[in-house]
């Protein structure tokens, strides 16, 4: 998080500085070099935030997958994995993922065979 900051500051800053020697540049090729600083600490500041939210949505998931384990393991649910033909992953039957759907459950040893992995939210 403080590495987000920082970057996304200097990239603020890079854009004010880039903002001011632009307006006080009186040639073209002097307001263009000023223009491509202010489009790189853009860049900076745009990198800087997609990571931010790159790492929210992976914590999200986490915890996601976590709440599932945990209702699973409150309500006593029988492990039963399930799947449909056209899936590459194999979940819990509870998972919010296949809620809903026409799944067949099997063992882990069938869903492997059929070349399925795992799913990366219920994680069974």
């Amino acid at each position: 998080m403080t590495v987000t900051a920082v970057a996304a500051a200097v990239g603020a800053a890079a854009l004010l500085v880039s903002w001011a020697g632009s307006s006080t540049a009186t040639a073209l090729g002097q307001q263009t070099t000023w223009i491509g600083v202010g489009i790189g600490a853009l860049l900076a500041a745009s990198a800087a935030a997609s990571y931010w939210l790159l790492q929210g949505r992976r914590a999200v998931v986490r915890r996601r997958a976590d709440w599932v384990v945990r209702e699973a393991a409150s309500a006593g649910v029988r492990e039963q994995l399930v799947s449909l033909a056209s899936m590459t992953r194999f979940h819990r039957g509870e998972c919010p993922l296949v809620a809903g759907k026409p799944v067949v459950a099997a063992n882990r040893a069938a869903h492997e065979r059929e070349g399925r992995r795992p799913c990366g939210v219920c994680r069974p």
